[in-house]
């Protein structure tokens, strides 16, 4: 129990008891125990920042000590190397394509002219035909000349 009174002269008193003992001595140990869990995680986390940071500095200098960027430079110089040829693969294959076209373009006009060549020569040979038919006929008639085919 904790009493605070004033006395006759003028000056403050406090009567401390027991209970208020009891409860302020728990409030001071409850204090202490959550002071100790927050330096014990903040020691924590900066021990976690600590170990990255030297985990980095270790990589960095064991990548250099052992060659790692002597590799990487060359694994870039091959990589654009390798987009280089690429790009000329990529003009290449296009030339060809346009070759193959122009190849089948002029074969397709070589087809036409073969079909129209044809289709003007058996026109032609009816023609003929027509005409050899008439002239046997001709013959036939007038002197009795007989054409012997070829098919007999």
């Amino acid at each position: 129990m904790i009493t605070i009174g004033v006395t006759s002269n003028s000056q403050p008193t406090i009567t401390v008891g027991l209970e208020s003992t009891g409860v302020f001595l728990g409030i001071v140990v409850s204090l202490t125990v959550l002071l100790g869990s927050l330096v014990k995680i903040v020691s924590t986390f900066n021990k976690v920042a600590s170990d990255i940071r030297d985990l980095k500095d270790y990589i960095k200098n064991h990548a250099s000590s052992e060659g790692h960027e002597r590799l990487l430079q060359q694994v870039r110089i091959l990589q654009s190397e390798f987009n280089a040829h690429d790009k000329m693969l990529g003009i290449h294959l296009q030339n060809f394509e346009n070759r193959k076209e122009a190849v089948q373009f002029l074969f397709g006009q070589l087809n036409e002219k073969i079909d129209n060549k044809s289709v003007r020569i058996e026109m032609e040979v009816k023609e003929i035909r027509k005409e050899l038919k008439e002239v046997q006929g001709f013959l036939h008639k007038h002197e009795d000349f007989v054409i012997r085919n070829r098919e007999d």
